[in-house]
């Protein structure tokens, strides 16, 4: 499958104080920048169980390709989020890395 964007499709990218889920940003990890869909943010129920994604009950799987991996539960901390790319079998996001700091948020793409 082929990635969301390719090299060059992004074309605007705006810095605001509030990113809302859904919103896909752009942040950096270890010397890359990477775009990812923010799914989660402080305070939020997360759960993958059995290859589908609920964030606060709301099942978002249909939003995403691919194998979401391991089971897991958890609830967002302050200032953190969660975040993943929209083709699970090929993105590295927080299913490896962890969490992100919200304040590591550079800016969010307009497509």
């Amino acid at each position: 499958m082929e990635p969301l964007l390719k090299n060059g499709a992004i074309k605007l990218a705006i810095k605001k104080s509030n990113y809302k889920k859904g919103d896909f940003i752009i942040f950096k990890e270890n010397d890359l920048y990477l775009v990812k869909m923010l799914v989660a943010k402080e305070g939020d129920h997360l759960i993958i169980s059995n290859n589908h994604l609920f964030v606060n009950n709301i099942d978002l799987s249909h939003l995403f390709q691919g194998d979401f991996g391991d089971d897991l539960e958890l609830i967002i901390p302050q200032k953190q989020a969660f975040v993943l790319g929209v083709n699970l079998n090929f993105s590295y996001d927080s299913r490896n890395f962890g969490l992100i700091e919200l304040s590591r948020i550079e800016s969010c793409i307009i497509l």
